[in-house]
């Protein structure tokens, strides 16, 4: 059964950065969801998230395969749209000290076959809104997430306070040659949304304001984006911050 989607998102440059290296795309027709968060030296990480966002859509978006695809073809469709997007961005940096080093996180999201698929790599996040709790679906390839797996802290407040930065990536496009990709799929519930967004908002707003901000405003999906946006800013807006709200619907139901 196809799935579409309504969804709000917004992008915001935050109150310290010069130029916003984020970028996202959204599908209605096919039912895709992409952030990415650049980083790199002055555009370089806006090209190489911009890189990751066209690889993704490109090879999301084709009508060919979409019809024929099963679960298990999905998934490997969609972790090896991520890694195409990680050897395009090692090639267009390849020879150009200006974008050497450049790369990206990447959260995707496709939705069809009556569940959603998810990708991603790095420190962006998923989380699903079901039932009025909201849960990260995404596990973090930062350092401190790492040390948190393995019991070395608590709490990221531990982690911070001996030291440990909150942006230091264990994984991320661009970085070297082969890339693990972590990759789901799950059975969609009435009443679904899910929200992608860049570490601008989750280092701003811990989950429980974005869980009560999100639950206020639903189903307005545009008043909660734009609450979440601002209320990054107003506490600091320290990063790019980009956020994207998308509710599946059976068609026709």
């Amino acid at each position: 059964m196809v799935h579409i989607i309504s969804y709000a998102a917004k992008s915001d440059k935050g109150l310290v950065r010069q130029n916003n290296q984020d970028a996202f795309h959204v599908s209605l027709e096919h039912g895709v969801v992409v952030v990415a968060d650049g980083m790199g030296g002055h555009q370089a990480g806006e090209i190489a998230s911009q890189v990751a966002i066209e690889a993704i859509k490109s090879d999301l978006e084709q009508d060919h395969w979409e019809a024929e695809g099963d679960e298990m073809q999905t998934l490997l469709k969609l972790g090896s749209a991520v890694e195409k997007a990680n050897r395009l961005i090692r090639s267009a940096s390849s020879g150009r000290p200006e974008l050497q080093g450049m790369g990206t996180t990447i959260v995707a999201g496709l939705f069809r076959l009556g569940r959603v698929f998810l990708a991603h790599v790095g420190d962006s996040r998923i989380y699903r809104l079901r039932g009025n709790k909201l849960q990260q679906i995404t596990n973090d390839h930062s350092l401190v997430q790492q040390l948190l797996d393995a019991g070395t802290f608590k709490t990221e407040q531990e982690a911070a306070q001996a030291g440990i930065g909150s942006n230091v990536l264990t994984r991320a496009l661009g970085i070297e040659d082969q890339v693990e990709v972590d990759v789901t799929d799950e059975l969609l519930e009435a009443g679904d949304v899910f929200l992608f967004c860049s570490d601008g908002l989750t280092s701003m707003l811990p989950d429980n304001d974005i869980e009560r901000l999100v639950n206020h405003y639903y189903p307005d999906l545009e008043a909660a984006v734009e609450r979440l946006v601002v209320g990054a800013l107003s506490s600091g807006g320290l990063d790019n911050i980009t956020v994207v709200m998308a509710q599946p619907e059976i068609e026709g139901k």
